[in-house]
Parts: C-alpha cells; sequence; structure tokens
C-alpha cells in the first residue's frame, strides 16, 4: 500500500491511488437514485469534506509512521509531483476525466485518495488539493484537457 502511494508504477494510476488501507469512510459526492428514477449527487458539506480529508490525511501519517517512513512534504514537491487542485462545486461529473486520465480522477473527477491533501474554500467553493505524483503527471493533464467544466488544473507558484 505505502510503497505504491511513493513509488507509483506508471501504468497504474487507478491502482497506485486508491489503496484500501486508506479508503475514506464517507464521500466528497454520492450518487443516489430518487424515488421517481432520477440521479441525483448528493453533496456533503464543507465541515463534512473537511473532516473526511484531514481524518484520512491522519490515518495516512499513522500508517506510514509505522512503516518508518517519513510523513510527505516539501520533499515530494523535489520528487517531480505537483499539486492539483479540483474544484469540487464546478464539476460536471461527466466521466470523461476518469477515461482520459486511465483511473487516476473518478467519475466524478476527483483523483485518487491516496493524494489528497487538503481542502479549502474558495470563491469557486470547495477547492481539493492532491499531491500528483510525476509518474501520472501526463494522465492527470490528459483528464484535465477532457474535463469540460475545467475543474481541475494545476497550482501555479509552488
Amino acid at each position: 500500500m505505502l510503497y505504491r502511494a511513493i513509488c507509483p508504477d506508471p501504468r497504474e494510476p487507478a491502482r497506485d491511488t486508491r489503496s484500501a488501507g486508506l479508503l475514506p469512510e464517507g464521500h466528497l459526492f454520492l450518487m443516489t437514485t430518487a424515488a421517481d428514477g432520477r440521479d441525483e449527487v448528493y453533496r456533503p458539506s464543507t465541515f463534512e469534506r473537511t473532516a473526511l480529508i484531514d481524518e484520512l490525511a491522519r490515518r495516512r501519517e499513522r500508517e506510514m509512521e509505522k512503516a518508518g517512513l517519513i510523513a510527505p512534504g516539501k520533499a515530494l514537491l523535489l520528487a517531480g509531483g505537483k499539486i492539483l487542485e479540483y474544484r469540487l462545486d464546478q464539476s460536471d461529473h461527466d466521466g470523461l476525466a476518469r477515461y482520459h486520465s486511465r483511473g487516476l480522477f473518478d467519475e466524478f473527477d476527483i483523483p485518487g485518495h491516496d493524494s489528497w491533501l487538503m481542502l479549502v474554500r474558495s470563491e469557486f467553493g470547495d477547492v481539493l488539493l492532491a499531491w500528483i505524483p510525476r509518474e501520472f503527471i501526463e494522465d492527470a493533464e490528459a483528464g484535465m484537457w477532457a474535463c469540460p467544466s475545467k475543474c481541475l488544473r494545476w497550482v501555479e507558484g509552488v
């Protein structure tokens, strides 16, 4: 689990960014079906999303400490990765980013949970910041290109 997060296989973005041991205990979005059969998207509050991401980060740090690894920090950027900004409230959930990124993003345009860093509130609504390893930058850019809502972008100046 942790080895894949630190040394990902460039052929497996879907697998290497979603380890079972770090599966979130909630959702940033949840698709439900209304009584009339229509699909509905449930959007948790900013507080619920922040709590979910913070708890995942704490669990990841504990797992890394148990394995004798250093928690992620600025050294990750030196390894060639980039920080991705995902504007949750601008996504149209069309699945194109999932297809073009080979699964790095899911059907809601969310990157794999192993990459989540933190949630911030901005003029665009809730924004998830995620670290994308250099091995998956090309996949991320393919997903960004395919996403018509342009809710995925690199954080500049980091």
